[in-house]
């Protein structure tokens, strides 16, 4: 490539690769359900916190690419990022879109905490992947960086501090956790990284139905959630069957099903059943 036009071709190349938006867009909409969740709903909030989580997916996802760079080169010795010539360019991206989140919380939230927030998790996601190696080759490592999955579901919600994170990103954390597995290989060869997968499949499948139930109490709402939690559980079971993967529609049916409970949860509130 010629050095002039080298860094858009290649930022091009590496979002066509690694950030989808068809993607990356279902799954920002799914987080901010889950931030909007405990608020009714609202279609503009929804609309309004996607857009929000949109960067901060691409920034940490840029940041997780570049830690994993070395890798890569035996992994997926064929990803751009690997390839790059030098990856200054793909570090600015992250830096601009890092203050852009920054800018972005600011605004939208009004509220100090959380820009610091956001801040303070992506110092220590750096610390993790700079100086925590030995820890990072543990099967159950994955659990860290996807605390930032319900990282945005809490910073992008609209309603008071912490009744988001408290009520709904559990459900965003347990399905990415489960889908990790699911689609990682390696993870899909260690039995105690399985094991702890299905255990967190069977906490995915009973918690909508146990928090539906607190809050609404007993009828067609928490029947609803029992039988998504059953349906939950059988796409889980095939996932992480043998010869299984997240290849095809499975993985996608997890993430459905998930935003099928947050909806139905959302719906309970905005009718004024109950406040979690």
């Amino acid at each position: 490539m010629a050095s002039s036009t080298w860094p858009a071709e290649a930022l091009t190349a590496y979002l066509a690769e690694r950030f989808p938006v068809r993607v990356w867009g279902a799954l920002a909409i799914l987080l901010a359900v889950a931030a909007e969740a405990a608020s009714g709903l609202d279609p503009l909030r929804i609309a309004v916190g996607a857009a929000l989580t949109l960067p901060m997916l691409l920034q940490f996802r840029i940041h997780d690419d570049l830690s994993d760079r070395e890798r890569d080169r035996t992994r997926a010795p064929h990803r751009v990022l690997v390839t790059a010539q030098t990856v200054g360019p793909f570090i600015g991206l992250a830096a601009a879109l890092f203050a852009l989140n920054l800018l972005l919380l600011s605004l939208r939230t009004r509220r100090p905490w959380a820009p610091v927030a956001l801040a303070a998790f992506s110092a220590g996601l750096a610390a993790w992947y700079a100086r925590l190696r030995r820890w990072r080759r543990s099967p159950l490592a994955h659990h860290v960086p996807l605390l930032k999955y319900p990282m945005c579901t809490w910073l992008v919600s609209s309603v008071e501090p912490g009744r988001a994170a408290m009520v709904t990103a559990p459900w965003v954390y347990l399905a990415v956790c489960v889908h990790e597995v699911a689609h990682d290989p390696r993870l899909r060869r260690s039995r105690r990284a399985v094991r702890v997968a299905r255990f967190e499949s069977v906490l995915l499948s009973l918690l909508p139905g146990v928090v539906t139930l607190a809050v609404a109490g007993r009828g067609w709402p928490a029947a609803r959630q029992a039988v998504l939690g059953l349906a939950l559980f059988v796409v889980v079971r095939r996932l992480l069957g043998p010869g299984r993967s997240a290849e095809g529609w499975r993985g996608p049916a997890l993430f459905l099903i998930v935003l099928l409970q947050l909806l139905s949860f959302g719906m309970i509130l905005s009718r004024g059943a109950g406040r979690p």
